[in-house]
Order: structure tokens, then C-alpha cells, then sequence
């Protein structure tokens, strides 16, 4: 196996500090970067296009876990997020693709404990939360 870099999404990346996450959409080409920045930005890679970016406030931290609703019958496009940071303590995001905007948040998920990870089930309207600090798994 080489090392060779196949090739560098600088226009995606630049400015916004190190990526700390990556997670494949349901679409194909596109994915989500979540930064240390508290940045997300969604991007065809195929093209090196940045789609969208979403920001969280500067005491938000590193966004730690993303996850997008696969499930069509809701009628909406949504992608979850969660941040590194305490003062957030223990906050989910959804994030309204279509409407480029926060669509909500699930304020104190794991009753003000971190969210160590989030997941949307496949085709169903369920997001899975986890707290290592809390030891507890949620559904929602």
C-alpha cells in the first residue's frame, strides 16, 4: 500500500483549523467535516465544492460526532452534531439541511453529561446518543 496523497481538499479545509471528524452522507460524493474549529462544512468531494457550512459559537469546542437521518419520510433533511465542549453540556444540534439553519436542539441529552456519540438508525427516525460520562445510551 502507498502513501501517496491522492489529493488535498484545501478549499474545504482551509482557515478552519484541524478536521476532526468525517461522515459520509446518505448522498453519494457528499460528506460532513466537523473541525476543531466548531465548524462543519458539507462538501461534494468529487468536485472539491463546499456545499454548506455551519458554525457553533466560539465556546462550543470541537464537534465530536455527526450523523445524518437517512429516513426520507419525514420530509425533512437533517444532519445531528454534537460538540466537544463542557459549556454545552451535553447538547445535540440538528441542523436543517434544506433551510440552512438549526432546526432544533435536544438541550442536556444525558442530563448534562457529554455526548460521546450520535447516530441516526439506518431508514428510521431514531438518533442513538451515547455518554461515556454518564454510561448511558439514549434514543430519540
Amino acid at each position: 500500500m502507498s502513501e501517496e496523497k491522492l489529493f488535498d481538499f484545501e478549499s474545504i479545509t482551509k482557515g478552519r483549523g484541524r478536521v476532526v471528524i468525517i461522515q459520509q452522507s446518505p448522498m453519494i460524493d457528499i460528506v460532513a467535516a466537523g473541525f476543531v474549529s466548531g465548524s462543519i462544512v458539507l462538501a461534494n468531494i468529487l468536485y472539491n465544492e463546499k456545499l454548506l457550512e455551519f458554525q457553533y459559537t466560539s465556546d462550543a469546542g470541537p464537534v465530536k460526532s455527526i450523523s445524518f437521518l437517512s429516513d426520507q419520510g419525514l420530509g425533512v433533511s437533517l444532519l445531528a452534531s454534537t460538540t466537544d465542549s463542557s459549556s454545552c453540556g451535553g447538547k445535540i444540534t440538528l441542523w436543517d439541511l434544506n433551510e440552512k439553519k438549526i432546526h432544533s436542539t435536544l438541550d442536556e441529552a444525558h442530563s448534562g453529561k457529554q455526548v460521546s456519540h450520535i447516530h441516526f438508525l439506518q431508514n428510521e427516525p431514531v438518533l442513538v446518543s451515547s455518554s461515556n460520562d454518564g454510561n448511558s445510551i439514549k434514543m430519540w
